[in-house]
């Protein structure tokens, strides 16, 4: 994440959904908004380091099979995932 400003992010809801998300707030002493920041925030760290273990595991078979050494695919697979 590169920008400290926030943006604006619209998600619509079906209502029943809406009021568990709700209570499942309140239950966390959090407003709606942090509530979902959080969730939103840990799911995405999941993901990334799924995303991670994964091309590691790529680059490290790339290695193995004699594509290139295991810090020649990383670097080539990290300059993929950056373009």
């Amino acid at each position: 994440m590169k920008s400290k400003e926030s943006t604006r992010l619209s998600v619509d809801l079906l209502p029943d959904f809406h009021e568990e998300v709700k209570d499942m707030a309140k239950t966390r002493a959090q407003t709606l908004k942090s509530y979902v920041i959080d969730a939103l925030t840990e799911r995405f760290q999941k993901d990334r380091e799924e995303e991670d273990r994964m091309w590691d595991e790529l680059a490290e078979k790339a290695g193995k099979k004699g594509f290139a050494s295991v810090e020649e695919s990383e670097k080539l697979l990290n300059s993929i995932r950056n373009a």
